[in-house]
């Protein structure tokens, strides 16, 4: 498979098209998911803390799929090897609920700083438009979290 470098390059400018390119599939998904994510996160909670991820996914994605082209034509061999292993993110469950709790965490402070920062009077219907969604994805990710949490304590070896 010979692509021309000039074109790995230019798909590389947006995360996971790179891959995609190469055809790295599952790399490729896992990249867009992790940047597009990011995005998706900071836009639906008002969370600006995910923007610090954004430029470290970015170069990643875009430094590994040059790696990976430079691999290709190196070695000849091609393995579409996901950046993240599906299995392994499902063995470490307690990681990822700690991860969702601290999310969540982060999400209710901010908010709860910014209700008493502007002290703005505004109706309960004016409150509950503009933080509904917000609300909704917090609790599911906080049980999301919960969940995880006991049931990797209740399966857990350690003990």
């Amino acid at each position: 498979m010979r692509r021309p470098k000039k074109w790995v390059y230019f798909w590389s400018l947006c995360p996971g098209l790179g891959h995609l390119y190469l055809q790295y599939m599952n790399r490729g998904l896992q990249f867009m998911l992790l940047f597009y994510g990011s995005i998706f996160l900071m836009i639906q909670l008002d969370a600006g803390v995910f923007a610090i991820f954004l430029p470290v996914i970015y170069f990643y994605s875009f430094f590994d799929a040059i790696k990976q082209y430079h691999w290709i034509l190196d070695s000849g061999f091609y393995e579409d090897k996901p950046l993240i292993e599906w299995r392994t993110l499902f063995l470490h469950k307690r990681i990822l609920g700690f991860g969702l709790l601290i999310i969540s965490g982060i999400v209710i402070f901010n908010t709860v700083i910014d209700q008493f920062l502007y002290l703005l009077p505004a109706s309960i219907s004016d409150f509950l438009y503009f933080n509904f969604t917000k609300g909704i994805a917090v609790v599911v990710m906080i049980i999301i979290g919960i969940v995880l949490i006991q049931k990797d304590k209740k399966t857990s070896n350690w003990e």
